[in-house]
């Protein structure tokens, strides 16, 4: 006998890539082996953190912000600041009392800026026009009193026109057409 017999010595079983086993007999089946496959890691740029809920949450805050229109940012208006204290002078001199001319000051600042270039085309009926916004739905009853000849661009051209047509409005409906929809 050239090769005695192995005994094993211990209870553990031979290894088959170490040589310590017979290669496997062509009617034997090979031993079921779990194959491992490597994990597939996502391929990002941005660190792990981001998928934590609370940086989620500040991801979409931050989007949400750099989302937003420009028109929806808040700007500081101040009455008293010149383009409001001349669009005063005029009303003024269209015939708005003058106890109400502190309020004019603030609503126009408030709508426009006091600019009476100032056009909202995403409110309903048309938008909202000049330095009061008087919203398109107003176009039939301004032509009745003869404010406006037939567009509610004319408010925009003319200072004088925009304010003739808040009075009027403010006759008679007082500031409820300014109050927004959150007072209404």
């Amino acid at each position: 006998m050239a090769n005695p017999p192995q005994t094993r010595t211990s209870n553990r079983l031979p290894d088959r890539d170490l040589g310590q086993h017979p290669p496997l007999l062509s009617s034997e089946t090979p031993p079921r082996t779990r194959r491992r496959r490597p994990r597939r890691r996502l391929r990002t740029t941005t660190p792990h953190r981001h998928r934590h809920p609370r940086h989620r949450l500040a991801t979409l805050i931050l989007a949400g912000v750099l989302a937003m229109p420009a028109t929806a940012t808040a700007r500081y208006y101040n009455p008293d600041a010149k383009p409001c204290r001349d669009l005063a002078r005029i009303a003024r001199s269209v015939g708005w009392p003058g106890h109400a001319l502190a309020d004019l000051r603030i609503v126009a600042g408030r709508e426009s800026l006091c600019s009476n270039l100032a056009y909202n085309p995403r409110d309903p009926h048309g938008g909202s026009y000049c330095a009061m916004q008087i919203n398109g739905s107003n176009r039939g009853y301004l032509i009745r009193e003869r404010i406006i000849r037939a567009d509610m661009e004319e408010l925009r051209a003319s200072p004088t026109k925009c304010l003739k047509a808040a009075l009027a409005l403010w006759k008679l409906y007082r500031w409820r057409p300014w109050a927004g929809a959150s007072h209404a």
